[in-house]
C-alpha cells in the first residue's frame, strides 16, 4: 500500500536525518582537527545512522519524503561530500607516511648489491 507518509514516520525520518547529520559532522570535524582517537566510534555512529535511515525510509511506503526531509537530504549530501574529502585527505596522508616508512625499511635492510649508488669504499691503511 503506497500513500503519503504518516506524520509519525516523517517525524522519525527527520530525527534520523538529524542524528546522521550530527554523526557525520562530528567525524568530519575530528578528521579536520587531525583527532583520530575516536574513529571507531564515528564509524559505528555512521553505520547506525545508515541502518536507521534505511528503516525509516522503508516506512514511507514508497511515497516521496516530505519537503522538509528532502531539504535536509540535500544538506546531508553536502555534508557527506565534505566528509569524503576529509577522509581522502587522511587516507592520502596515511599512504604517504606508509610509503616513506616502507622505503626507509627497504633501504635499511638492503645490502646495496643492486643499488644504483656505488658502494662507499674505505681505504686500507
Amino acid at each position: 500500500m503506497t500513500g503519503a507518509p504518516t506524520h509519525h514516520s516523517a517525524d522519525g525520518l527527520m530525527e534520523a536525518l538529524a542524528r546522521a547529520r550530527a554523526a557525520i559532522v562530528a567525524e568530519t570535524q575530528a578528521l579536520q582537527a587531525n583527532d583520530l582517537s575516536n574513529l571507531a566510534e564515528h564509524h559505528q555512529r555512521k553505520d547506525q545512522s545508515l541502518l536507521e535511515l534505511t528503516r525509516r525510509a522503508s516506512r514511507l511506503n514508497g511515497a516521496p519524503p516530505p519537503e522538509e526531509a528532502r531539504a535536509m537530504l540535500r544538506e546531508l549530501r553536502d555534508i557527506i561530500i565534505a566528509n569524503q574529502a576529509a577522509l581522502r585527505t587522511q587516507l592520502h596522508a596515511a599512504r604517504t607516511i606508509s610509503d616513506v616508512l616502507m622505503r626507509a625499511i627497504a633501504e635499511e635492510e638492503s645490502d646495496r648489491t643492486y643499488s644504483m649508488r656505488p658502494a662507499v669504499r674505505t681505504r686500507k691503511a
